[in-house]
């Protein structure tokens, strides 16, 4: 049966799907990509993290340079690419937003505007600024 319901015709035949995909795969979307990116961010942060905390068990002779590894890779974390795709809020999570929150639409708009923000930091160079 077509979506009008009558019957197809014998040598005729219907496709609704991606040609070329095989059974069972799912096409990579902004979904994919948002949760890549959360994953790349959250590697740089954890990096940052634990950089900062080797300088606060460093001795004192050592510090300086655990200081100076620390702030470099929270320079690297905060030029990440990556961090504006993460900011970003996938379809479903819209939708649960808008159907759980009290005020849904402004906290999209606020994920939104932060976004916006990072990617113009990044743009301008304001994170190159020691």
């Amino acid at each position: 049966m077509t979506s009008s319901g009558t019957k197809p015709e014998l040598g005729s035949l219907e496709h609704y799907g991606v040609v070329g995909m095989k059974w069972g795969q799912r096409r990579k979307g902004n979904a994919y990509d948002i949760r890549r990116a959360r994953k790349s961010v959250k590697k740089t942060d954890e990096a940052y993290r634990d950089a900062k905390e080797v300088a606060k068990r460093t001795h004192r002779g050592n510090r300086a340079a655990a200081k100076v590894l620390a702030q470099e890779k929270k320079m690297e974390a905060l030029k990440n690419p990556d961090r504006v795709l993460a900011n970003r809020l996938t379809r479903g999570e819209k939708a649960a937003v808008l159907l759980l929150a009290p005020f849904g639409m402004t906290t999209i708009a606020v994920t939104s505007a932060y976004s916006r923000r990072i990617e113009q930091k990044q743009d301008t160079g304001a994170y190159d600024k020691k």
